[in-house]
């Protein structure tokens, strides 16, 4: 295999992917990727607020506000987003 070859498959390998029912595409890398996450049915994946850009009409979503003293002071995050498949989401860069 040409040195070009190995490394588009390489690149290929870093943009998809799957994992316990859930699999995985990025596309264009940088400020414009968007994750699309494809979920079996009743298997869940968790988010930032503001990062779904679309999502499949068959995909449940939930949000879920979590106090915590160490977020409140860290400005971590306090509010989670729950999609559960089946179906697509398409995730953006958020803020």
């Amino acid at each position: 295999m040409e040195a070009s070859q190995s490394s588009a498959v390489n690149n290929l390998a870093d943009t998809i992917g799957e994992f316990n029912g859930v699999s995985y595409k990025i596309d264009h890398r940088g400020t414009d990727a968007l994750l699309c996450v494809t979920l079996q049915p009743k298997v869940s994946f968790y988010a930032q607020p503001g990062a779904m850009a679309a999502m499949s009409p068959e995909m449940t979503v939930k949000g879920k506000f979590n106090f915590s003293f160490t977020e409140l002071l860290t400005r971590g995050e306090m509010v989670q987003t729950t999609f559960t498949g089946p179906g697509e989401v398409l995730l953006s860069l958020s803020k």
